[in-house]
């Protein structure tokens, strides 16, 4: 299509620019030939330009046809009468798609009624004054500029009548001329009126257009005018005549400096949105931001909610659903399906390109918040879940605890107590007999000894009773290593948050008793404040640590959990020949409590 487009207007181009260069005795034929090939080639050029970019723009296409049909003008540089009258009618015609161009910028279509009067008055000027006189006079008005035959030109081949009503040059003449200048300061007013109301992005395309508008009926008047004074000024009126026949390029210098603007503006805009937006926007930020690139205040952004299918506003309440016949109702759309929409005042309604390009990335933005909302919650219910799991497993064991205590341990102490009393009562008689009884007492407490020890690996009543760091203490003497425990401050803390820590610890010092090759000591560390903070450090050989979380192997990976189930965080750091060290933290606040984690 733009290969086609493109060779046509070279040909039409060469025709036109053609024409003077082979009429006889035409005056400036070289700077004839330059304007009538500039009428033809700058429509086409930027039309063909805009189609490249769009290939279903509408109103290039309209461009590229309009400069199409104005290379018909050249005609009225011929001698022979058929093709000049074609020509001279062209003239007149030509008028009709460059108005059209004007007023439907940029969409094409004729958009509000004042448009629409303004070329209807336009139209029914050309056929009722000029093509209709056309069939009644034996010749065009003279001088013309298109013409290069001046003052002796070829006659007239539509003429139907015996002769020319005189009405026509005394009345319809003159009415006529005022009519067509009259008409283009209306469409230069309706532009005007156009690029006030209009919003940022089609106020620059506008205002390119009028200026060019303007200039285009003032060399029109000025033809009229010099024209109308003296018809023999053939130098001035040669000078006027080709700006007048420039200033039809021209506005398609204006169309086209105006689609630049426009594109322009666009990219500036789009920047100005994105870098305005903070670095996590939510909808209503996207919103504002939007709102104030474009001028307007009264911008709402709708979007569709992926769960229920309904229209949510920018704060996420529900929202009726948004009327796309509206001029005021841009929707934005993701693979065909409506996804959002733009609520804006009706002047933005050609800026639409714009609206869809910002409307996406409001979109992406609202729709990432969702998921970073999403993903927050489901961070937030995992760490209340690992949390009751912890407050429960805790709970479970201090019950164990209680209940071994309570029940099998005082059942063995007192069975204890009956057989050293029954022992006593038998060593006077049955000496052998009390003799079994106290081996069976001994065989009591050493059960009594490993229950004892049992209830406390499953949950020391030293961490219940007096806190964190008499717990560590009193595990720190059991162990078969040297181990010091030291504890910068003195504080309690919530059980689940002592639990986890002393655990932890614990884990990490039956990792060094159990594959800490070489240690012979280990260091426990505590900070007791704001944030509960420990440390275990040994002396051993050191290991390769692994794992994307800093942990190696179960019993490292435990510590992770344990820790996270109460919103802390763990890091192991070993090297070989060099020992290990397990710190972990868990923030708290000025009571104890440990803070809410939303996984953020």
């Amino acid at each position: 299509m733009l290969w086609l487009g493109a060779c046509i207007t070279v040909a039409l181009t060469a025709g036109a620019a053609a024409v003077p260069l082979l009429a006889p005795a035409a005056r400036s034929p070289d700077v004839n030939a330059v304007v009538l090939g500039l009428v033809v080639a700058v429509p086409a050029g930027i039309g063909l330009l805009a189609l490249a970019r769009s290939p279903d723009d509408r109103f290039a296409r309209l461009l590229l046809i309009t400069a199409f049909g104005a290379s018909a003008v050249a005609l009225a540089g011929t001698t022979a009468s058929l093709p000049y009258s074609i020509g001279r009618v062209a003239i007149w015609l030509v008028e009709l798609p460059f108005a059209y161009l004007v007023l439907s910028f940029p969409s094409g279509r004729l958009a509000g009624p004042w448009e629409r009067r303004a070329f209807a008055a336009l139209v029914a000027m050309a056929l009722a004054l000029w093509l209709a006189t056309a069939l009644a006079v034996p010749e065009y008005p003279l001088p013309s500029a298109w013409a290069l035959c001046g003052l002796d030109c070829p006659q007239n081949a539509f003429q139907l009548t015996a002769s020319e009503p005189a009405v026509i040059e005394s009345v319809v003449k003159p009415v006529r001329e005022l009519l067509v200048v009259g008409l283009w300061f209306w469409i230069v007013a309706i532009l005007a009126v156009r690029a006030h109301r209009a919003g940022p992005l089609l106020r620059r395309g506008l205002i390119p257009l009028a200026v060019t508008a303007a200039l285009r009926n003032v060399a029109l008047l000025s033809w009229f005018v010099v024209r109308a004074i003296d018809p023999s000024a053939t130098e001035t009126l040669q000078v006027v005549g080709w700006l007048y026949m420039l200033s039809l390029p021209l506005i398609a210098v204006g169309v086209g400096t105006g689609l630049l603007l426009r594109r322009l503006y666009a990219a500036i805009a789009l920047e100005r949105f994105v870098i305005g937006l903070p670095p996590h926007p939510s909808a209503v930020q996207a919103r504002a931001t939007l709102a104030h690139t474009i001028d307007d205040p009264t911008l709402r952004i709708l979007h569709r909610s992926a769960e229920t299918g309904g229209w949510l506003d920018e704060e996420g309440a529900p929202a009726p659903a948004p009327d796309a016949a509206r001029p005021g109702v841009t929707m934005i759309e993701v693979d065909g399906a409506a996804v959002a929409a733009i609520l804006h005042d009706e002047t933005l309604a050609q800026d639409r390109v714009l609206l869809r390009a910002a409307g996406r990335f409001s979109h992406t933005v609202v729709e990432n918040d969702r998921l970073v909302g999403r993903l927050r919650t489901s961070l937030r219910d995992l760490s209340q879940s690992r949390a009751r799991t912890a407050m429960v497993a805790d709970e479970t064991r201090r019950r164990i605890e209680r209940d071994l205590h309570d029940g099998a341990q005082q059942r063995l102490v007192a069975l204890r107590i009956r057989l050293t009393a029954a022992a006593e009562r038998l060593a006077g008689s049955r000496p052998e007999s009390a003799a079994a009884l106290r081996a069976l007492g001994d065989d009591v407490e050493q059960t009594l000894d490993e229950l004892r020890d049992l209830a406390h690996g499953i949950y020391p009543a030293a961490l219940t009773d007096r806190g964190l760091v008499p717990a560590l203490t009193g595990a720190a003497l059991a162990a078969p290593l040297a181990v010091s425990v030291r504890a910068t401050g003195s504080r309690r803390y919530r059980p689940e948050i002592e639990s986890a820590v002393y655990f932890a610890c614990m884990e990490a010092l039956q990792n060094s008793v159990k594959h800490a090759d070489g240690a012979t000591r280990v260091e426990i560390s505590l900070t007791l404040g704001g944030v509960l903070a420990f440390e275990v450090r040994d002396d051993g050989a050191g290991f390769a640590v692994d794992g994307t979380n800093g942990t190696g192997g179960a019993g490292l990976a435990n510590l992770h959990d344990r820790l996270a189930a109460v919103g802390g965080e763990v890091r192991v750091e070993s090297t070989l020949s060099a020992g290990t060290r397990v710190a972990g933290t868990v923030p708290v606040d000025g009571r104890g409590d440990a803070p809410a984690v939303d996984g953020a």
